[in-house]
């Protein structure tokens, strides 16, 4: 029995999700994870899955995270300039 293949629209989130997840590893650079994680009010895991692509936070979280990094949440999830 043979794999269904996924939807557009599932490829699409998780293209978007990976590619969130990217720039929110550039974003933080050397910071240790900790310090973003006390600063915005989420736990490490939450932001490791944020950062990988696993999850996509909540427009609360959203906005603590860009706020964090000085940067609009078009910018840091949407790759707007």
């Amino acid at each position: 029995m043979s794999k269904p293949e996924p939807e557009k629209g599932c490829e699409k989130m998780n293209e978007r999700m990976n590619e969130s997840g990217m720039r929110l590893r550039e974003a933080r650079g050397n910071t240790p994870r900790k310090e973003v994680c006390e600063a915005v009010g989420i736990s490490r895991s939450a932001l490791m899955m944020y950062e990988n692509g696993k999850r996509m936070p909540r427009e609360p979280i959203k906005y603590r995270l860009a706020k964090y990094y000085h940067m609009t949440v078009g910018q840091l999830f949407y790759a707007e300039k």
